[in-house]
């Protein structure tokens, strides 16, 4: 990965590049190198890395969902049945032990992302939607790779209690999205968390 890394930025960049550069390419590089690490961990304990980019499609009540998955694991289990992962790359600045679930609901068990659903509508928890008709009857759990700031808690994370019941509540959210956008309704609900735009636009957040 580091020598790809090199030829990725000779290729952008060029051979001679300014400071604020090079040192963007290191701090890559460091990232990369725990990125390593965890992945050999993670094929020493059986999982292998099954498909990358998995374009999907699908339609549920009436509307086509469409994305790509980032990653799926695989893992031969000698008792059942192979079992699958479904991954999604995500850097972050903090992280926590239940940061998979804190991303997706609120306290209240509210969606608020659904990244991990439906890859890129509602992603994470309906990225399980496509994965279920790509391996059908087959154990499938869906997490992030993560890669933050503090190298030292780069790592897999699955959601852990992600369930059936989950999948279809992000799969009625996803729909009510699809709705709102077909309606043309992009107001959000109460004031986003940044709208002092109107220098930049030249009309107020109201108009």
């Amino acid at each position: 990965m580091s020598e790809r890394l090199d030829a990725l930025s000779k290729a952008t960049f060029g051979r001679f590049q300014r400071m604020q550069i090079r040192m963007q390419i290191e701090n890559l590089r460091n990232r990369l190198g725990s990125v390593a690490r965890v992945q050999a961990q993670r094929r020493a304990e059986g999982w292998k890395i099954s498909e990358t980019e998995v374009p999907f499609e699908f339609s549920e009540g009436g509307r086509r969902f469409a994305g790509r998955i980032d990653r799926i694991d695989a893992r031969e289990n000698p008792e059942n049945s192979p079992e699958y992962a479904v991954l999604d790359y995500k850097t972050a600045d903090k992280v926590s032990p239940d940061y998979v679930e804190r991303e997706h609901l609120t306290s209240k068990g509210e969606w608020k992302n659904l990244q991990l659903t439906l890859p890129k509508i509602v992603q994470l928890p309906l990225c399980g939607r496509p994965a279920a008709d790509i391996y059908p009857g087959r154990k499938i759990s869906c997490g992030y790779f993560l890669v933050p700031k503090d190298l030292s808690q780069t790592g897999v994370q699955m959601w852990d209690n992600f369930s059936g019941e989950l999948l279809d509540s992000a799969m009625e959210k996803a729909l009510e999205i699809a709705g709102e956008i077909s309606a043309e309704n992009f107001f959000p609900e109460g004031n986003p968390p940044f709208y002092e735009f109107s220098d930049v636009f030249g009309f107020t957040y109201s108009e």
